[in-house]
């Protein structure tokens, strides 16, 4: 496995069209994508996590209004591939070794870690020891 932060056109293009087919997305150009254009615009940082040479998810994170807030905006797996705990260990991965770089990235301190579950997710972020809040992510010290 191998993590790579999307960065040139051609990978965001793969990302986009990833995303899209493991969410089920239909009929959306990339430039219409809020994600597309978070991350060509740097709002958001986005991991793309390879096998081989086969793009199979990713992840995309912002610094949130909510003080040292990172915010998991999403995070998918290609079908697939699913149902393996990758999805759990990217999570994972990000969190405990790439915050310095997020921190440094959003020039913000992380101190907590909130995500907004796709409908019927919350178990998955629940295995991570993710709690649900009030504001209705769910959320994390880290």
């Amino acid at each position: 496995m191998k993590l790579v932060e999307v960065q040139d056109y051609d990978l965001l293009l793969r990302f986009e069209f990833l995303r899209q087919e493991a969410f089920n997305i239909k009929n959306l150009k990339p430039e219409e994508s809020f994600y597309y254009n978070r991350i060509k615009n740097k709002q958001s940082i986005a991991y793309a996590l390879f096998y081989n040479d086969d793009l199979i998810g990713g992840i995309v994170l912002s610094c949130g209004a909510i003080r040292n807030a990172l915010i998991i905006e999403c995070i998918f797996i290609k079908n697939s591939y699913q149902r393996q705990g990758l999805g759990t260990k990217l999570l994972e991965y990000i969190v405990k070794n790439k915050k310095k770089e997020l921190e440094k990235y959003f020039n913000s301190t992380f101190t907590r870690c909130y995500a907004e579950p796709s409908k019927g997710k919350d178990d998955f972020y629940r295995k991570s020891g993710y709690k649900e809040s009030s504001i209705g992510y769910m959320r994390k010290k880290i």
